[in-house]
């Protein structure tokens, strides 16, 4: 790829992808799944230089970013997937899966994934992003704010809740760490005006209430109030 060409509008997805393997500088080259056929806008796309390749996946952010990246890029409506998300929401799923998650079970004890080098960094990405004005209000196509895809992701890593009996499970552990890096993103939504009472279409009831019990229910109180 050559400063000035155009980057393909999987470039976030690789980037996310990077965050939860085993970091490997990605593949720019990678061509849009939808092929010939994608008519997404790329006109808010900037070239990233070869060279970023090795500076890091954060750098390459970074450096995507202050190339003119559009924050709140959004794939268009004719693109072939039925579901479309706001780049920002693949920030918000990053920064959530690189919190410090655990599994605990009796085969192989506890295990935590992620550590805090990985958690605050991809947690600078969002900031930075909303900084730069991404919408935290902005909906997928099925209406899901950013808000709606923390509690989404965040509930694939917390303890697994029970809501017939109402109780937690014991397959993973609201520890200290995974307690600090996910009020520490859901505090970075809030402060760029996030709203706990939007009600998803699909849902029916608003995230506060779609997260009124359980562990990820502390969270909200303790950001929200």
């Amino acid at each position: 790829m050559r400063p000035g060409d155009h980057i393909s509008c999987t470039l976030w997805d690789i980037l996310i992808q990077q965050y939860m393997s085993n970091g490997n500088a990605p593949t720019l080259q990678r061509v849009c799944s939808c092929e010939e056929n994608c008519r997404r806008t790329y006109t808010d796309w900037t070239a990233v230089s070869p060279e970023t390749t090795e500076t890091g996946v954060a750098d390459l952010f970074y450096t995507v970013l202050f190339n003119g990246a559009d924050v709140n890029f959004i794939e268009d409506e004719a693109c072939c997937n039925a579901w479309r998300t706001p780049v920002l929401h693949d920030a918000i799923n990053c920064a959530v899966m690189s919190c410090r998650w655990n599994k605990d079970d009796k085969y192989m004890g506890f295990r935590e994934f992620s550590t805090k080098e990985k958690s605050v960094e991809a947690l600078g990405v969002l900031k930075k992003m909303l900084d730069m004005g991404a919408d935290v209000k902005a909906l997928d196509s099925y209406g899901n704010s950013g808000l709606n895809r923390f509690a989404l992701q965040a509930k694939q890593i917390l303890p697994s809740y029970n809501y017939v009996e109402h109780r937690e499970g014991k397959d993973r552990i609201f520890t200290e760490e995974l307690h600090e890096d996910l009020r520490s993103v859901l505090q970075a939504l809030k402060d760029a005006g996030a709203d706990d009472s939007y009600k998803a279409p699909n849902l029916g009831y608003s995230v506060r209430e779609f997260c009124s019990e359980g562990s990820i229910s502390i969270l909200f109180d303790e950001v929200f109030g």
